[in-house]
């Protein structure tokens, strides 16, 4: 796995011999991005709130 990051975007590439262990790094990724945005918008609405 390698991960490219700008400041506009992210790019990561992910090989795999079993299909399996790719659906799990992918089910992690998106639970973790999900995660990640729940606490922005925790974070946002905070700041808007003072």
């Amino acid at each position: 796995m390698s991960t490219e990051i700008t400041e506009e975007k992210m790019k990561i590439h992910i090989e795999s011999e079993k299909i399996t262990s790719l659906i799990a790094v992918m089910d992690d990724l998106l639970i973790n991005a999900k995660i990640a945005d729940e606490m922005l918008e925790i974070k946002n609405h905070r700041e808007n709130e003072i």
